[in-house]
């Protein structure tokens, strides 16, 4: 898929892609009520339950009864920290999970999600803690944010495709494994990666990245108060060349991005809050990108946590922000 193609992706073709499509086709509904870990009693029976008769649906079990389905499934996700610590999860058919609240309705439990190959993964509105992604199929992500310390959080496989809108990814590691290690196709469009100590992005496949900020931090005063302000110097990119769809965010030129409208500030700051990484007031970040630029206020209309896109204070001309979050 070209980055041209991608930005200019519809509501419509974002929700096929997210396994919702813009037709009726027979879908298998879910919905998970056990915050705790444990596998499906008997996969393909239509049910989600641990335990026979008990109605008790973790977050696995709903991913094993979604696979042994015949058709796509779509997995209802409540507020809550929905563990899947004994082991890997793998999705193996097509498969959307919606979560309630794109901060409260967590997986967590630090083991990995894995989407095998020729396998379908949409997920919106979940927070993903101290799990590994891993894609040898395809991802879709949108108002997702996904974050693991000491290891890569999202690794695309050569067979796989990861696409995230609106998302926030992020890792912490003093080993300098990157937050998002590709090796096959990977496109962000209005989406934000950082990393604590290491390089945020090494590509080794097919990079396009739109509207998405890149920003390296490091641990100032370990011993406390800790901060972790901006490192405006440190690598953002390693591995082979990006695409640049425009409007993209760094602090310095490591990432090579070559597009006329992309935005280096060696003075970027900003923090860490609610959702993902929030560019300081006043950033350059902010307000950059005319309606209508990269689907400004047209396909993209909200942000990370679903604010309004643009969000632009009259007189003013309405823009968007470039990252997973908008001010």
């Amino acid at each position: 898929m070209s980055s041209v193609k991608l930005w200019a992706i519809g509501l419509c073709a974002i929700g096929a892609l997210l396994l919702v499509g813009c037709e009726p086709e027979p879908t298998l509904h879910l919905t998970v009520n056990e915050t705790t870990d444990g596998p499906a009693a008997a996969p393909g029976d239509g049910i989600c339950e641990m335990t026979p008769g008990e109605n008790d649906c973790s977050l696995r079990a709903a991913i094993e009864e979604a696979n042994a389905a015949d058709t796509r499934a779509v997995i209802a996700l409540p507020a809550g920290n929905h563990d899947v610590s004994t082991g890997s999860v793998h999705v193996t058919g097509r498969v959307q999970i919606v979560g309630d609240d794109p901060v409260d309705s967590r997986i967590s439990g630090g083991s990995a999600l894995q989407v095998e190959e020729g396998a379908h993964l949409g997920l919106s509105d979940v927070a993903i803690n101290s799990v590994l992604l891993h894609v040898r199929g395809t991802v879709v992500a949108q108002r997702t944010a996904t974050s693991l310390v000491q290891a890569v959080t999202v690794n695309v496989a050569p067979t796989g495709t990861a696409i995230f809108v609106n998302s926030a990814i992020g890792n912490g590691d003093l080993q300098g494994r990157p937050a998002v290690h590709n090796q096959g196709a990977l496109h962000l469009r209005y989406s934000t990666i950082t990393s604590l100590e290491s390089v945020p992005l090494n590509n080794l496949g097919e990079a396009h990245l739109g509207a998405s900020m890149l920003v390296r931090m490091f641990i100032q005063n370990p011993w406390g108060p800790t901060t972790y302000p901006v490192n405006p110097l440190g690598v953002l990119c390693t591995g082979d060349p990006i695409v640049s769809a425009g409007y993209n965010f760094t602090t310095n030129d490591t990432c090579s991005l070559d597009h006329p409208t992309d935005v280096i500030d060696a003075g970027f700051d900003g923090e860490f809050g609610v959702g993902g990484f929030w560019p300081a007031p006043g950033s350059s970040s902010i307000d950059a990108i005319p309606a209508g630029g990269l689907g400004c206020g047209t396909s993209v209309t909200d942000d990370r946590l679903g604010a309004p896109r643009p969000n632009t204070t009259p007189p003013a001309e309405p823009a968007c922000d470039i990252g997973a979050i908008e001010r």
